[in-house]
């Protein structure tokens, strides 16, 4: 039974010598967080070790350094369910250093203020307390200003910063169990029942305790107050507008005063020449600046009253809403050059042409730009270029490879400002020389050029153009040039079949010989050649050798004219003999008796175009002038009969009469009443991108412009909109942040955007995170990165890339101290050696 004792005693000797061995390694390391198992044996063995400092200023600076680490994590739990949890451990240690502090009569100013910066930055850091327990997260920041003014340059005047131990802090019921063994732990002050914050914790006891008396002291701000108020001062309580930390900072909560009529206030504060109207219309109640306007709601429409004093110098003077939308100031959406009427570009562009523009001296910026946009030109005016002009200033760098060598030379030499195809000319002179035509024209000979060999254009063609040839030097052809390989596909009809120098010299083709001596028979070579109709007599009894025109021909005793002229009448020709009109001596000025003619058709049946009116051409033509047709469409009912072909390309399929009067064809009426299928007429006037549907889903034939388009059911906005997107703006489908029946302003965060878009006070504001409007982002426009990288220092695999450990913007729930974070065992047990030492000494 002895030894069962004895083991029993030793076993727990040993428990308790493990366990405070244990506690005292966690207390120095300090690698557990709020939330994780150990953290509780942690915090009461670093309160048990912190106490048995044999020194009170010891014992205080030990507790500061606790204070520290408290703050490290609460930073750690920012953004995840244990915020709250390690809220109430931070605030038990602050209010514990605060006691030990003043107890030992410390004033370590510099490391109290770093300390307040510290603790700003871990509740700036804070996501959950401020949105669920907004009183709580006020009261803390009041109780951190407070600090700032215990530490500051006016220090309490009585007391010292044990006074911060006496501000309590409004924990949630559902940590009254946590606070119950943080106070088993570390046994709180006596809380002050009135909140001694700001100003009041710098006052001496004797300022409200007068006369011994601490019991039944009025908490009424105005039974302290009340007598130094400014004359026709509001009536309500001190509390509804000033704040003990800084009295002179009002804040008026207007809505639980249920205040509505702001002038009755503030009619005395307004500026000289303020605009007449409730200060609602553009003030908050939180701040008179910052003003936005309401301009809709207050009935402003003459802008400039209130704004001529904001226009920059030399502004335009016009209305304001001419320009701007009162939403936005810096929105020039409803600007348009027609509106604003001015006709002087270089009044606003002057100092925004790019360096290098050409020098247009005085010119307008419409000699070349239009109203739309900059670019591309509507024109290029280059009469409004100030001499001398340098083509190259502007076109060195867009001349096509290969291009000629024109020695520095105006691209005005071979091109026109109009267009740079086609040529106006091509000035051969500024070429280089030698001159190398066949680089340029190697390729653009035509089939069947003759093989010069290498010889150069410029061997038959001069520059100013191909044709006619400046000469034909035939000596590059070679000896004996067989002329047929050129010629022979241009002899005329039944020309002789021989070799062209017979009749042609090289020196002109024209004009030819051919020695007729002994031919008497013409036919032999011109049987072929005879028009139709021809006289089939010989040749030679019209026509001479020496020239082939100015035949003569004896009609003398020919009564006949069909007999050779038959076959050359035209098409649907007056069957009678030829004599009737025409006269041997000049065949063309043919006359024609249509006295007695009633039937014109007889000769014009056939000569009638394609859809005419079917009808005797004397019921519209006169003899006198054919030209001059008139019809009398009185009684004509079917259009088509004459009009059929004359319809343009995807016309109305119905009677011309419907749309057509016969006084005017241009000024057409349709009834569109019962018309549903819109793009029977109207497929192929439909924009470029434009919606493939039926125009009437969107248009009403009343008015074709003010169309409108029913989004319900639509999904795929970038078919229509993806041409229409701001630069820079996101990628993707409109409809994964637009809503379609709703404001395309009015956009909210795609689907499987996990992270928080009201991360750290956004509020929907995208630039916050993604400063360029695209998928990029940075977490470093509201946290500082040097902090970031010094509080990650000790977690192994750091990168600066939050988010592949914090993707919804919080710290994971549960997680366990990263490694590296917790002190190695080599270091504890330095830590305790020296401990121990500290301890001897």
């Amino acid at each position: 039974m002895q030894r069962i004792i004895i083991g029993l005693f030793i076993l727990i000797l040993l428990g308790s010598v493990l366990t405070i061995g244990g506690g005292f390694l966690l207390s120095q390391g300090g690698s557990m967080h709020p939330g994780q198992g150990l953290f509780q044996l942690q915090y009461a063995a670093e309160a048990a070790f912190a106490g048995l400092q044999p020194r009170p200023e010891r014992a205080a600076l030990r507790y500061l350094d606790l204070v520290h680490r408290r703050i490290a994590d609460l930073t750690f739990t920012a953004g995840t369910d244990t915020e709250l949890e390690a809220l109430a451990y931070l605030n038990a240690d602050l209010d514990r250093a605060a006691r030990a502090i003043g107890g030992a009569g410390l004033r370590p100013v510099e490391e109290l203020q770093a300390l307040a910066d510290d603790l700003q930055v871990a509740f700036d850091s804070l996501l959950v307390i401020p949105e669920k327990y907004p009183k709580l997260y006020i009261a803390l920041q009041d109780k951190l200003t407070t600090l700032r003014m215990l530490t500051g340059v006016r220090q309490a005047k009585g007391g010292d910063l044990d006074r911060l131990a006496l501000i309590g802090l409004p924990f949630p019921p559902e940590t009254d169990g946590l606070l119950k063994f943080i106070n088993f732990v570390n046994p709180p002050a006596e809380v002050h029942a009135f909140p001694l914050v700001g100003e009041h914790a710098l006052q001496a006891c004797e300022t409200c305790h007068r006369q011994g008396t601490y019991a039944g002291l009025s908490t009424n701000c105005q039974d302290c107050h009340g007598k130094i108020r400014p004359e026709n001062h509001y009536e309500g309580d001190c509390i509804s507008c000033h704040s003990p930390i800084v009295w002179g900072k009002v804040h008026f909560d207007h809505e639980a005063a249920r205040a509505t009529d702001c002038m009755s206030c503030h009619l005395e504060r307004r500026p000289q020449n303020h605009f007449q109207a409730q200060c609602s219309f553009c003030h908050t109640t939180r701040t008179f600046k910052g003003a936005r306007p309401d301009h809709k709601l207050a009935g402003a429409t003459d802008c400039i009253a209130c704004h001529r004093q904001a226009q920059p110098e030399a502004h335009f003077d016009r209305q304001c809403s001419d320009c701007h939308l009162p939403t936005a100031w810096a929105d020039m959406s409803a600007f348009t050059h027609e509106k604003a009427n001015i006709p002087e570009c270089t009044r606003c562009h002057a100092d925004t042409r790019p360096a290098g523009h050409a020098n247009t001296g005085a010119a307008q910026c419409s000699a070349c730009h239009n109203q739309a946009a900059w670019k591309p030109l509507e024109r290029m005016d280059h009469a409004a270029l100030v001499a001398p002009v340098e083509c190259l200033a502007c076109h060195a760098q867009t001349a096509p490879a290969e291009h000629i060598d024109i020695k520095g030379a105006a691209c005005t030499a071979c091109h026109n400002t109009k267009a740079w195809k086609p040529l106006e000319k091509m000035d051969h002179s500024v070429l280089n020389a030698p001159v190398d035509c066949l680089k340029c024209h190697a390729d653009t000979k035509p089939n069947g050029h003759i093989g010069t060999g290498t010889a150069q254009c410029s061997v038959c063609h001069n520059t100013s153009a191909w044709k006619p040839l400046a000469r034909m030097d035939h000596s590059v052809l070679g000896s004996a040039p067989n002329c047929q390989s050129c010629h022979q596909s241009r002899r005329p009809a039944s020309h002789y079949p021989g070799q062209c120098s017979l009749c042609h010299s090289t020196s002109g083709w024209r004009p030819a010989s051919f020695n007729h001596s002994g031919v008497t028979s013409c036919a032999n070579c011109h049987e072929g050649r005879r028009p139709a109709g021809h006289y089939s007599g010989e040749c030679s009894v019209c026509h001479k050798p020496g020239t082939w025109k100015g035949a003569t021909f004896n009609h003398s005793g020919v009564s006949s004219c069909v007999k050779c002229h038959e076959n050359r009448r035209p098409a649907n020709h007056f069957a009678g003999d030829c004599a009737s009109c025409h006269t041997p001596g000049n065949w063309a000025n043919a006359t024609f008796s249509h006295s007695g003619v009633t039937a014109c058709a007889q000769c014009h049946e056939n000569r009638r175009p394609a859809g005419h009116y079917a009808g005797e051409c004397s019921a519209c033509h006169n003899p006198s002038g054919w030209a001059n047709a008139s019809f009398n469409h009185s009684g004509v009912t079917s259009c088509v009969k004459c009009h059929e072909n004359n319809r343009p390309a995807n016309h109305f399929a119905g009677d011309c009469a419907a749309c057509h009067t016969p006084g005017s064809w241009a000024n057409a009426t349709f009834n569109h009443s019962g018309v549903t299928s819109c793009a029977q007429c109207h497929e192929n006037h439909r924009p470029a991108n434009h919606y493939s549907g039926d125009c009437s889903a969107c248009h009403s034939p009343g008015s074709w412009a003010n169309a409108s388009f029913n989004h319900s059911g639509q999904t795929d906005c970038q078919t229509c909109h993806a041409g229409n997107r701001p630069n820079p703006h996101f990628d993707g489908q409109c409809s994964n942040c637009h809503q379609a029946g709703g404001s395309w302003r009015s956009a909210s965060a795609p689907p499987g955007h996990g992270f928080p878009i009201n991360h750290n006070g956004a509020n929907g504001n995208c630039s916050r995170c993604h400063p360029s409007l695209s998928n990029d982002w940075t977490c470093f426009n509201c946290h500082n990165q040097n902090q970031i990288n010094d509080k990650h220092k000790n977690i192994a695999g750091f990168s600066s890339n939050c988010m592949n450990c914090h993707p919804d913007g919080r710290k994971p729930r549960g997680a366990v101290a990263p490694p590296g974070y917790a002190a190695s065992s080599f270091e504890l047990m330095r830590l305790l050696s020296a401990e121990i030492m500290n301890r001897v000494n």
